[in-house]
């Protein structure tokens, strides 16, 4: 996460794996990313576990 601590331009391409599927892990990296990449089924899944707020604020 402290990589994540700076003033680049930071992309996260999603996939939902074990161990970091968990709301409080992608929540964390979604308040330090950028740009999210998602597909169809990624998106259907953030949708549904994911704050709506943090949601919106990444996408």
């Amino acid at each position: 996460m402290k990589l994540l601590e700076n003033d680049a331009v930071k992309l996260i391409d999603v996939n939902f794996r074990k161990p970091y599927d968990s709301q409080e892990v992608v929540e964390s990296l979604l308040e330090k990313t950028d740009i999210v990449k998602l597909n169809d089924e990624e998106l259907g899944i953030a949708n549904g576990t994911i704050n709506t707020n943090t949601t919106n604020k990444a996408l």
